[in-house]
Formats: structure tokens, sequence, C-alpha cells
């Protein structure tokens, strides 16, 4: 459960990623350290941010600067990939489409996930079925964000596989 805080936890994960294909890295103190860290902030903050991810600097301003110039799009442009269930939850929300906790939010979305082949995950996953919705506006929209969510989720599959190993560390 979270409690309170006074800051953001900021988890410097790069001695994880480091060690992610030694046989050994259960026995590196460094490695001990940040999966420490982890379990604190969620307990405590409920959630972090992480540096020494791996995601170049470049990559990153870039990403902020095509979403920033999508979201700066009039909204019957951004309309065309609106979120619906039969597109599997993926696409465009507006400010107040998205509900939490029966309360509308108060942001803009593009969702997208990995995508989801029918029958993948049997009647379970068949809600996720589909595939994610690109604008065409800015041109390379998709083609750089394909990359940095490559990145991204290499990284979170390292990081879970790490994850693992120490569960039985903090049960």
């Amino acid at each position: 459960m979270a409690t309170d805080f006074k800051s953001i936890p900021i988890i410097d994960i790069g001695p994880l990623l480091a060690k992610c294909d030694d046989p050994k890295m259960g026995q590196d103190p460094g490695v001990a350290h940040v999966v420490k860290q982890l379990d604190q902030a969620c307990k405590e903050a409920g959630f972090f941010y992480v540096k020494g991810h791996g995601v170049p600097e470049t990559l990153l301003k870039e990403v902020k600067n095509l979403t920033r110039k999508f979201f700066e799009l009039p909204y019957e442009e951004k309309a065309k990939i609106k979120m619906t269930a039969d597109k599997g939850y993926r696409g465009y929300q507006r400010i107040g489409e998205n509900i939490t906790k029966g309360v509308p939010d108060i942001h803009e979305a593009i969702d997208c996930y990995k995508e989801v082949k029918p029958g993948m995950y049997g009647d379970l996953g068949k809600p996720m079925e589909g595939c994610n919705q690109w604008p065409t506006n800015p041109p390379n929209f998709k083609l750089l964000m394909e990359e940095y969510i490559s990145l991204c989720t290499g990284m979170l599959s390292s990081t879970n596989q790490l994850l693992t190993v120490y569960h039985s560390m903090f049960s």
C-alpha cells in the first residue's frame, strides 16, 4: 500500500540491466540494491522514475517533440484514430474520455500496446485483440514510436526477468 512520500523515487536501473545476461546476477550487490529500491518505491509511493535505462536522450527528445506536434493538431485530425472497443482499445482519447474510478481524467492520450492476434490469449484476450492505430500526421510518428516502444519493452522484459529472481527476497 502506498504511503506518504516527499518526492518521486528516481532509480538508476543501469546495474540491473548490465547484469541481465549474467547467470550470477543474484550475487551482485548492485543488482540487489536496485531491486530493493524498486520494491520500496512500489510499496511506499506506488510508482517511480527510472534512469540508466539505455534509451538515448536524443530519442526521448524526438518522441517528446513528435507527440507534442500530434497533440497540437485539431481534434478532427486526432479523431481519425479514435479509440474504440472494436479496435482493441487502441488509439486517441480526448480530455475526459478516459474514466478512472468513475471520474473523467483530464488528459489526452494515444494508447498503443503489444499487438494481439485473434485467439492469441483465448477468450481472456479477446477485448484487446487488434493492431495499434497510428496517425499519418506527423508523418514519421509510427516509425519513431515503434523504435521507442521496442527499446522500452526490451528494457522492461530484462528488468522483469531480474525482478523474478529476487521475488523471494521480498515475499
